[in-house]
């Protein structure tokens, strides 16, 4: 519990220290959306493009987090969001 909490307050502190917008903290934050963007990064590291990764991510059952479909432009956001902050 306490490790859990710890972990709370630390995204807490980052996020709200940081100049992003609340959209894309909530973005950042979503659980299905860090999940998702493991295997994104993973993937473009690898050299693989836009078109390429979003086929796995659909059919590995990962949807937005508004339970959407990915699109090409979808995986190019979340993304960046990534990439900017290196998680």
């Amino acid at each position: 519990m306490g490790r859990t909490l710890y972990i709370i307050y630390t995204h807490f502190q980052l996020f709200s220290k940081s100049n992003i917008p609340p959209p894309q903290k909530n973005a950042l934050l979503n659980e299905r959306n860090k999940q998702a963007s493991t295997l994104i990064l993973s993937m473009r590291s690898a050299g693989a493009k836009w078109a390429d990764i979003v086929n796995p991510l659909n059919d590995n059952g990962f949807r937005t987090r508004r339970e959407c479909n990915f699109d090409i432009t979808a995986v190019k956001r979340l993304y960046s969001r990534y990439e900017e902050i290196n998680v």
